[in-house]
């Protein structure tokens, strides 16, 4: 678990958010786009069935997934509170492992998320990402 807190800098005359993780947010869990199928390598988010705040338990399917063969469930395994949507509804081609949402183990722990936002992460990149306030484009380091 790590948690988020935006910086500012200068690189190439440019200002940039970096995103940096430490233990600032309250404990939570990322959820990133789970392998629905055994070809899938992309997936469309078709709908969300829970919004931020809400309560999950283990079953529940939180969001609908379009894969290369059908649309599938992203069923929860852990109980907990839906902090942040991190892609909306109609988000196409989100690959394997990248950052969907994020899970709170208490219902308070929900406001400190609500500023957070992602594109197009990782999990395994997360930790390293420059998101560009001026040009609007995502950088990796």
């Amino acid at each position: 678990r790590r948690c988020v807190q935006e910086t500012a800098l200068k690189q190439k005359g440019l200002t940039y958010n970096a995103v940096k993780y430490f233990a600032s947010y309250p404990d939570h869990t990322p959820l990133s786009m789970p392998a629905l199928s055994p070809t899938m390598q992309k997936g469309n988010i078709v709908q969300w069935n829970f919004k931020e705040g809400d309560k999950v338990t283990p079953g529940d399917v939180i969001c609908e997934v379009e894969t290369d063969k059908a649309t599938v469930g992203f069923e929860m395994q852990e109980e907990g509170y839906l902090a942040k949507i991190l892609l909306p509804a109609g988000t196409k081609d989100v690959e394997i492992g990248q950052l969907v949402a994020i899970l709170v183990d208490s219902q308070d722990a929900v406001a400190s998320f609500k500023a957070v936002s992602y594109t197009h992460l990782t999990l395994p990149t997360i930790y390293s990402v420059q998101i560009s306030v001026v040009a609007g484009s995502l950088k990796k380091k």
